[in-house]
């Protein structure tokens, strides 16, 4: 499911209102929070992770620009904070097998917006150099073919 069928869905549900729109991605900020704590407390820990949730919380741009107009480009920063925790959880584990779902959580934030793209090289390179044997194996092929695939669905 898209960005657009993602803010399309209510409005056939509950019919067109200017407050259906904006309700889909008010949900989607409120639910950024407890993503960033995840991704938080896996880098840095429990602390870190009430910090980081807590000044997204308070953030005015996270309101303005991502949590209050009413279009698909609000999911991005979601999904790819879900993406990002799923690497850094792989990592922190030593679990290869887990870059299969950070792959399927990039694609949809790159199907949400292209400007995701940009993040895919640094995320590369950490994984290069904290576990660079990992190139050997098959996951970081299969995260990218999901990834792939997933943005082009």
């Amino acid at each position: 499911m898209t960005g657009v069928q993602t803010c399309a869905l209510p409005i056939l549900i509950a019919g067109p209102s200017e407050y259906v729109g904006r309700s889909v991605t008010l949900l989607v900020g409120v639910l950024t929070i407890p993503a960033t704590y995840l991704l938080a407390r896996e880098i840095g820990g429990r602390h870190e992770a009430w910090i980081a949730a807590t000044l997204l919380a308070v953030s005015s741009a996270h309101t303005l620009a991502t949590s209050h107009p009413a279009w698909s480009h609000a999911l991005a920063p979601l999904l790819l904070t879900m993406g990002i925790w799923q690497v850094a959880r792989s990592l922190k584990q030593d679990r290869p097998s887990g870059l299969a779902a950070a792959g399927a959580w990039l694609g949809l934030a790159l199907q949400i917006h292209l400007t995701m793209l940009a993040t895919l090289p640094g995320i590369a390179i950490a994984i290069a150099i904290k576990r660079w044997q990992w190139i050997r194996t098959p996951w970081p092929y299969v995260a990218a073919i999901v990834e792939i695939g997933r943005a082009h669905v």
